[in-house]
Order: C-alpha cells, then structure tokens, then sequence
C-alpha cells in the first residue's frame, strides 16, 4: 500500500484492540472502501464513506423521502450527538448559531444515516457531516479567492486553518480514570497533523493530503499505561501517552485542492470507545427508526 494511502486510512486503524501487547489491526477490510494501491486523486485516496461525507447532497436528496424532520423523537440522539461535537470540536468564534438548520438524511448512503450542517461564519463557508462513528469538515473561502496556488501553499493554507477553527482545549481521561484538560489543543493538532515529512501532493488532480498514522508511531501499548503501579506518577503530557492514541485529536487527517479544504476524524474518546474502522462502520444506521429483522423501517420517513 502507497505511503498517500496508509496516510489518509491510517486513521481509520481498528481501535477494537486494547489488550496489553496486541497491536491493533491494520485491515481496511471491507467492500466499501476501495483498493487502490497507487492512487492519484483525492476520490481514490479516500475511504468511501469519508469521500462521500465531503459531497453535499443536491436538492433531490434533503427535499425527499431521506429528510427526517429536526422535531422527529428518531434523531433525537443523533441531534444531541451531532451538536456535542461540533461544540467539541469547533473553535466558538467559527461555530454555527444555535439556530442553525440541521439536516436528518436516512440512510443518505451505503447504508449509512448522516447529518449535515453548513453555515457561513466571518469569511468562511463550513459544512459538516457526521455519520456515527464519523466526523467530516469542508470549508470554502467566501471570497473564491481559493486555497493555495501549490503544494506548499495549500499546506500552509490548510495549517492556518486548523490553528484557527479547532477548539482551544478539550479533556481526555488518563489511565487512572482521571480526567485531565488538553490545553493549547489546536496547536497540538496542528503539530500532529501537519508533518511536511507526510504532506503529499497526489499526481493527476494536485490535491495536498495529510495527517498521522493514528497509534503506530507509538508501537505496541506500554502496559504500565494501561495497568500502571499503584506509586506510578502519570506522564507529564498525557496526549503523549498511549491513551491518547484512541482520542480524535490524535488522528486528524485533512486535504486541500485549492478551493477547499478537509479535516476527518473518526469521532472516538478513549479506549473504552466503539471500535472504528476504514470506511466499514460498525454502526451505521444512527436514527431510531422502528425497523424489522432485515432492517427495513416499519413506516415511511416523514418529509
């Protein structure tokens, strides 16, 4: 697998092994994700389902039959879920107003139930999409003025852009159970994920991609973090733990092809959080629609 690939699936490395001197696996395995061992475009580069969440739908698919309605008790959760990582994620001085328009799409895709949510904030056009186990963030320059001429300058572009729309600080919890403040967390992103040593620029439509390999660069777990002495003092820095490892922040990938730019993520917060895997999501229908043995809703989505 070409190093642009391992690059933008890397972060989508299976988090379903937590035992003590297990690495994690590396599959990508599923029919939903494509196999491209040499890719030259953004399309190819990506998960599917990641690539899809970048395409907003056209109006055919918010005005019919997959729209549920904001008020409707079946997306209850995944409107709560949805608003709780944006305000997780997002910096306030980019985050929509409250009343912004939140779209419900059942099964948009693959089998999978999405939201979405655009808005215009200073001089930037936001769309984010979320399905439950994904988060994706578009964002457009109101000006056309684009993204960066070439590859350096979409790289910085694309920097500037993460130290400006990600949260300052966020928590996470340490290997003693105890939750810790993650200070100065854009900045930290930004370190991550934006390594010139991983930046590529893909052959045939010049897009700039980057990100972080997710917990490999950290090797096998070190059991003292998982099963520490009882006299053990935490590490200094806990993002630098393995813990960290299973946290979002941690495994930020973004792309930039000169008129907008990209972060995903999977949406995971410890080890104790849902598997996630390459574009083959565990759970992928999030409303709570009564549905049979086969997964077919009992009634039709309201419009």
């Amino acid at each position: 697998m070409n190093h642009a690939r391992r690059l933008l699936t890397g972060i989508w490395i299976g988090l379903a092994a937590i035992s003590v001197g297990m690495d994690p696996p590396i599959t990508i395995g599923s029919d939903s994700t494509p196999m491209v061992e040499d890719p030259t475009t953004i399309g190819a580069a990506l998960p599917t389902i990641v690539e899809k969440l970048f395409q907003w739908p056209d109006a055919s698919i918010p005005n019919g039959e997959k729209r549920l309605d904001a008020g409707d008790p079946v997306v209850a959760s995944a409107r709560s879920n949805s608003t709780q990582w944006i305000e997780k994620v997002l910096d306030s001085s980019v985050r929509p107003s409250t009343d912004t328009e939140m779209l419900f799409l059942d099964n948009e895709f693959d089998g999978c139930d999405v939201t979405r949510t655009e808005w215009d904030r200073d001089d930037l056009h936001f769309e984010v999409s979320q399905t439950l186990q994904t988060f994706a963030l578009k964002i457009a320059p109101l000006d056309d003025g684009g993204t960066g001429d070439d590859a350096e300058g979409r790289f910085e572009f694309a920097r500037d852009l993460c130290l400006k729309v990600f949260s300052r600080e966020t928590e996470m919890r340490q290997w003693d159970a105890t939750c810790v403040p993650v200070r100065d967390l854009e900045k930290k992103i930004a370190g991550w994920s934006f390594d010139r040593g991983k930046m590529r620029e893909l052959p045939e439509d010049k897009v700039v991609t980057g990100g972080t390999f997710s917990m490999m660069p950290a090797g096998k777990p070190d059991a003292k973090h998982l099963h520490p002495d009882q006299n053990e003092e935490p590490p200094v820095d806990p993002t630098e733990t393995f813990e960290a490892y299973y946290y979002w922040f941690r495994n930020v990938g973004w792309w930039n092809d000169g008129r907008y730019v990209g972060f995903f993520f999977p949406k995971s917060e410890g080890i104790g959080a849902r598997p996630v895997f390459v574009g083959a999501e565990i759970g992928r229908r999030w409303f709570d629609i009564p549905r049979d043995r086969m997964g077919h809703p009992f009634r039709t989505p309201s419009q």
